[in-house]
């Protein structure tokens, strides 16, 4: 069979994998089926497939037949006694309990099988007295209403498609049939009644049992091919543009040991490919939001040829109607173009985001820099696109402080053009802002802890990290802090009631979170990218996973709601009135650290307070106060780097 693309070719026949492999079974008992058949949905079905902890093919078409509206929502099954004062002279009480419940109490040994009458219980024998397929009413009418095989078939017919007139034409051959038998007409109204009540829910047994095995079959490719598993997951949600399913397979993938990579525009492929070895995969281009099919396909045809590995032929090759001039900086500032732009694997976060940096200032003036490319021989020049933009701006300042500045235009020129250049030599790429970005582009986190930023604000608060989540911690309300990185709206299967299926990161692990929003949680809090802080219940679901019930949420920030700039603000204290310092000093020890400085200046004293990292929302304040000054920062080479 040829899986993920032409590339990877494993050998094998569906029709002789070992269907008794207790490695593939623990899969459905961990509830590690994301990606699996039938059963990747929605977490209920996963935590229904964790209680029920298949052993077999049988096992796992029960949960197939079970996992339906009628029996997640309603009581329907039944212990042999209808009658209340029956059931009050044995002591028994009416349950509220599903037939799924009951089903699984049952098959744990937690609740018995109470018998109705020899002939019942040998029918439902199998699935613990609970009427599951279709195909056990055609076996009821048969042994204990005196039906032929044809009968009992227009009887299933009847009740599968709630053919009313149908049903009440069969009702007294039924009974009369099933009082013959079984000896008993109150066993015989109770045993239509079920009968009756299944057709809500009823199912196939010959369709549960295929749904079953093709779910063993995507399960055994998980559990013992999981790299080409995924990408061929990925690749599917890829042609369908399904983006949020792909996400969901990305952050899936390392719990099963393979290792997600993204990919170097040097050597990229439009799919998802299995890197050589088979313990990694390597994302394609159409993984990332932003580029379509053919955005795809044009730019591997494009880095088809050697000559385009190089920047600048690269950028005087691409069209800029076939390729975005957006699209190049995203690239940029995820890393995928690191080969191309001088940034070395080996070297420090620092400087690869200083050299990604650079070009990304550059390509805000890549226009004009084509032009001149055209225009002019010595373009490109060879000393590298950043030094030959500054180089043109450089040009334009001159240009204009040579002019008649007595003109009106002339000035502006010379305003422009100077803005430009000290805009242009102060950018700064922060981590928050790389973070953020490879969030939304690429679906996960790579560059570094999402929370670095906002250690100080969540430091000494009794946290939990979720790292540290163990079973016996199930029940328990604890506090926790992540980043929001996958948001999807849900519907209960059996209540109808909307929640939202989040996932959240705090650096050392990611973890899934249920939120039903209320007084306390409110929908803008849930967005991708929000740094939140917040109470959740823990819930230890059977087969070693783990899922919070959030309380209440408070939002500490927004990885992309940071600036890119890098500021030095000083607060006059002497100009300022007392409160006004001490409400501006709380905002910036509330504010995430960063690399912009923030001084209070006293006369000739001055004392750092603390770098933030400078938000919209903070820059707006301390703008909207008089006596500070905010300044822009040009980010020199680091020394130790340029050594």
């Amino acid at each position: 069979a040829e899986l993920a693309g032409e590339t990877v070719r494993v050998p094998f026949s569906l029709n002789h994998i070992d269907l008794e492999d207790a490695s593939v079974y623990r899969l459905f008992a961990e509830a590690n089926t994301r990606g699996i058949f039938q059963l990747s949905s929605n977490p209920s079905i996963r935590e229904l497939f964790a209680k029920l902890e298949p052993r077999s093919i049988e096992d796992i078409a029960v949960g197939c037949a079970l996992y339906r509206p009628g029996p997640l929502g309603s009581r329907a099954f039944w212990d042999g006694v209808e009658d209340p004062k029956v059931r009050e002279k044995r002591g028994m009480t009416m349950t509220t309990r599903s037939a799924v419940e009951e089903y699984l109490r049952r098959r744990s040994g937690r609740a018995t099988v109470r018998s109705v009458h020899p002939l019942v219980d040998e029918v439902l024998a199998p699935t613990y007295g609970i009427l599951v397929y279709q195909e056990q009413i055609l076996r009821l009418a048969t042994s204990c209403a005196g039906y032929t095989t044809l009968e009992a078939d227009k009887l299933r017919e009847a009740v599968g498609k709630k053919k009313q007139e149908m049903l009440r034409a069969e009702k007294p051959k039924f009974l009369d049939g099933a009082t013959r038998v079984l000896g008993d007409s109150l066993i015989a109204c109770n045993l239509w009644d079920f009968i009756e009540q299944f057709g809500d829910y009823g199912f196939n047994e010959a369709h549960s049992v295929s749904y079953a095995m093709l779910s063993y079959q995507t399960a055994w490719f998980k559990r013992h091919h999981p790299a080409i598993f995924y990408a061929a997951l990925i690749n599917q949600e890829l042609r369908v543009r399904n983006q949020d399913r792909m996400v969901e397979y990305v952050y899936d993938a390392p719990r099963n040991g393979v290792e997600v990579l993204q990919p170097d525009l040097r050597a990229a492929t439009p799919m998802c490919q299995v890197v050589e070895g088979g313990a990694q995969i390597c994302m394609g281009l159409e993984g990332l939001k932003g580029i379509s099919s053919n955005g795809s396909t044009y730019l591997v045809e494009l880095m088809g040829n050697p000559e385009h590995h190089e920047l600048e032929e690269f950028l005087l090759a691409a069209a800029p109607k076939k390729l975005k001039n957006s699209l190049v900086v995203d690239m940029v500032e995820i890393g995928l173009m690191d080969s191309m732009v001088g940034v070395d694997p080996s070297m420090e976060l620092p400087e690869k985001l200083h050299l990604r940096g650079r070009i990304i200032a550059a390509l805000e003036h890549v226009n004009m820099w084509r032009k001149k490319c055209v225009d002019n021989p010595l373009y490109p020049s060879g000393q590298g696109f950043y030094n030959d933009v500054e180089a043109l701006l450089k040009e334009k300042v001159t240009y204009y402080e040579l002019r008649d500045l007595e003109k009106e235009t002339n000035r502006r020129g010379l305003d422009k053009w100077t803005e430009a250049l000290h805009a242009f030599q102060t950018f700064h790429l922060n981590l928050d802002h790389v973070l953020s970005r490879e969030n939304e582009v690429l679906g996960m986190f790579v560059s570094g802890d999402p929370l670095a930023s906002y250690a100080e604000l969540i430091a000494g608060a009794g946290l939990v990290e979720f790292s540290s989540l163990e079973p016996r911690d199930h029940g328990d309300t604890c506090e926790f802090a992540g980043v929001i990185s996958f948001v999807k709206q849900r519907t209960a299967k059996a209540s109808k009631r909307q929640y939202t299926e989040i996932r959240v990161g705090d650096g050392t692990h990611s973890i899934e979170a249920l939120v039903f929003y209320n007084e306390h949680i409110k929908e803008k809090s849930i967005a991708i990218g929000n740094v939140i802080r917040f109470e959740a219940k823990v819930e230890w679901k059977e087969g070693h996973t783990f899922v919070l019930r959030l309380r209440n949420v408070s939002v500490l920030g927004n990885l992309g709601a940071l600036s890119r700039q890098s500021y030095r603000v000083g607060i006059n204290c002497r100009r300022l009135p007392m409160q006004k310092i001490l409400d501006a000093r709380e905002e910036v020890l509330l504010s995430p650290q960063g690399d912009s400085p923030v001084y209070l200046e006293c006369g000739g004293t001055v004392g750092l307070l603390r770098s933030v990292a400078m938000s919209g929302e903070l820059q707006a304040y301390l703008d909207s106060l008089k006596h500070v000054s905010i300044v822009e920062q040009v980010q020199d080479f680091p020394e130790e780097m340029a050594s």
